[in-house]
């Protein structure tokens, strides 16, 4: 999914006059206006949702992270591969590990498994896009302390 046509991928938004910086491309906005408003109402409503829902974080404390990893990982990903493969790229990775989620971590699934399939497309884009090495490390680097931790050794 690396090569997506050049006529599907989602052209960087030109600013408006008066606005600096860039804009959230349309998909990713999406997602997070649609997160968004889910973690906070599993915090406003903890019985409603008392197992979380897919996209929702588990533990609560976790949105701190995965609710800006939508923009921040989504952004360059539809920027990258275009705005239908965005979408793919977050609900199908959150499809696939919700299943054995359940079985292996039945009170622990949520949104980062949907954030983690953005970060996979953007780090197997390492060589083009400044995002991928970055994120690559990050995973390499988490890899290798869950390793130590659970060998016991002492925490960095």
């Amino acid at each position: 999914m690396t090569g997506a046509r050049h006529d599907e991928r989602t052209p960087a938004p030109e600013p408006r006059p008066g606005v600096r910086g860039w804009r959230v491309p349309p998909v990713t906005a999406t997602l997070f206006l649609v997160t968004g408003p889910v973690t906070a109402a599993r915090f406003a409503f903890p019985g409603v949702l008392a197992a979380p829902p897919l996209l929702v974080p588990s533990p609560g404390r976790q949105a701190l992270v995965t609710v800006p990893a939508v923009v921040a990982l989504g952004s360059p990903a539809e920027r990258i591969f275009g705005a239908k493969s965005v979408l793919a790229l977050y609900l199908v990775p959150a499809a696939i590990g919700e299943a054995p989620g359940h079985v292996w971590q039945p009170h622990g699934s949520g949104d980062s498994i949907a954030v983690l399939g953005l970060a996979g497309a953007v780090a197997d884009n390492a060589f083009r896009d400044i995002h991928g090495l970055p994120t690559l490390a990050g995973a390499v680097i988490g890899a290798g302390l869950l390793l130590r931790r659970r060998r016991g050794a002492p925490s960095v």
